[in-house]
């Protein structure tokens, strides 16, 4: 199971939130956990992914805090509690089709956005 940890502002928490997402759809053995955040219930990822639960976590009798430059070691560690935080970067392919299909339906907005009907015989300007 990996958690996130990483802290921030929304951008920094939707960055970090795509990094754990790589690397559980790389690695499909781990599960993910999502710690909610503030503005995260704006987002389909709320809805589809498992909740951080400190009673699961508390199950884990190994505790991995992932860094950079250490790797990741996840195949020795099948039964781990992975925490990613904001120390930890890795290699992402943003063009792996499958991967960014699975983004945009995971940060999707939940509500509907009323798009503004933009006029296309002058030129607009947004302020």
């Amino acid at each position: 199971m990996i958690a996130d940890d990483s802290g921030g502002r929304l951008g920094d928490r939707l960055f970090h939130y795509c990094i754990i997402k790589w690397l559980t759809y790389k690695n499909p053995h781990i599960g993910l956990r999502l710690r909610p955040f503030k503005y995260s219930q704006a987002f389909m990822l709320h809805e589809l992914e498992q909740h951080y639960s400190e009673s699961e976590a508390a199950q884990f009798s190994t505790i991995i805090y992932l860094r950079n430059g250490a790797g990741t070691p996840f195949n020795q560690h099948k039964k781990a509690l992975y925490i990613h935080n904001y120390n930890h970067r890795c290699e992402i392919n943003w063009e792996d089709p499958t991967f960014k299909e699975l983004l945009k339906k995971h940060l999707a907005p939940r509500i509907k956005v009323n798009m503004v009907k933009i006029p296309t015989d002058r030129i607009s300007v947004a302020v």
